[in-house]
């Protein structure tokens, strides 16, 4: 006989693979968004409360995507109306 344990997991990864989260389908947002270059120095790291978490490597960074921070969201906003804010702060890019 199977374990509860065992059956939840196989439920919750099939309703996982019949439709994907939001955060997936922000990084396939934010891949086609940018050139490979920003895409290097970037890294989303969560989606709070509507608020997007993304890492930038260095100070210049920061401020670059700064600048782009109203078009971004826009594009993002177009697809998930549920995202209301881009929040960028130095971290770790993997």
């Amino acid at each position: 006989m199977e374990q509860i344990k065992d059956i939840v997991s196989e439920v919750i990864a099939a309703m996982a693979a019949g439709r994907p989260t939001v955060q997936n389908k922000i990084r396939k947002i934010w891949g086609k968004a940018f050139d490979p270059k920003t895409l290097k120095h970037t890294a989303i790291v969560g989606l709070q409360k509507g608020k997007l978490i993304v890492h930038v490597d260095s100070p210049a960074w920061l401020f670059q995507m700064s600048l782009k921070k109203r078009d971004v969201l826009e594009k993002l906003k177009a697809e998930i109306p549920e995202l209301s804010h881009i929040h960028f702060k130095i971290g770790k890019v993997k």
